[in-house]
């Protein structure tokens, strides 16, 4: 696990599995779960459908049915002009390799079962802003808040779970709100308890998608009667000049990447 190295282009790899978060139902580096709904459980006054898990080997763990869509690769619209400009004014405090090798001395990043060989993470020009897109000379990366892992203990690489979310709304990594990767986290929980696999057709059934017309960061708002959990905090701050670069290293790159290239969330 590097500052500071810069891994270079290669071919388009193989597809190849997601491993699940150590939160979530599975555990395997190797195979994910996919489910059918089965029978109901209770969870206070909300039923929510208990699936008969089937475990998934090799390569098509990465098709479990978690991820929905077509596995076209995501396109944001064209250009900068609906992100909010409150968003291009915010440069990073993380500038140097010193910076960002405090935080990953003082929070784990990667996933207990990741090889430290899989991502490579850099500090942010004074030009780089969260909402800009990776250059035609640049390799893959994306832009990632080192409040997620001080306070809401995300992991890389990410699970089917997350990577299901971040299709289904087509956004990047870098554009979900802090409050709702915390609802997120805290349904991994409950799935956890109650022996279900974390799926994320089941977490947006109880969220609406209403982004405005200029957006900042993107924000899911419970839908009527549906209220899982309370709000992470009411106003959550001093995160938005937090933020630093995640390199994909060659042999990381199966995580975020399908095949032909196509990668399996926005990454901008």
């Amino acid at each position: 696990m590097s500052t500071h190295s810069r891994p270079t282009s290669s071919s388009s790899p193989a597809q190849s599995p997601i491993p699940e978060s150590p939160s979530c139902s599975s555990s395997s580096s190797s195979s994910s779960s996919i489910s059918s709904p089965d029978e109901a459980i209770s969870v206070g006054a909300i039923q929510v459908v208990a699936p008969v898990v089937e475990e998934v080997k090799g390569g098509d763990a990465g098709n479990a049915s978690d991820r929905s869509g077509s596995l076209e690769r995501p396109r944001p619209r064209g250009g900068l002009a609906w992100v909010d400009p409150k968003v291009c004014e915010i440069a990073s405090v993380f500038h140097t390799d010193a910076s960002v090798a405090e935080i990953l001395d003082k929070v784990p990043i990667l996933r207990a079962s990741a090889e430290e060989s899989l991502l490579a993470f850099s500090p942010c020009s004074s030009e780089d802003r969260v909402c800009r897109e990776q250059s035609s000379t640049e390799p893959p990366f994306f832009f990632m808040y080192s409040c997620l892992f001080s306070d809401l203990h995300v992991s890389l690489p990410f699970d089917v779970f997350t990577v299901g979310v971040l299709r289904t709304l087509n956004v990047a990594p870098s554009q979900l709100h802090p409050k709702t990767r915390a609802s997120m986290q805290a349904f991994r929980v409950v799935c956890q308890t109650f022996g279900v696999g974390a799926l994320s057709n089941f977490f947006l059934h109880f969220y609406a998608s209403h982004p405005s017309e200029l957006v900042d960061r993107h924000s899911l708002v419970s839908r009527s009667g549906s209220v899982l959990f309370k709000a992470f905090m009411a106003s959550y701050k001093n995160f938005k000049e937090k933020f630093f670069k995640v390199f994909m290293e060659p042999v990381g790159t199966r995580y975020f990447f399908i095949e032909a290239g196509q990668s399996r969330f926005p990454l901008f």
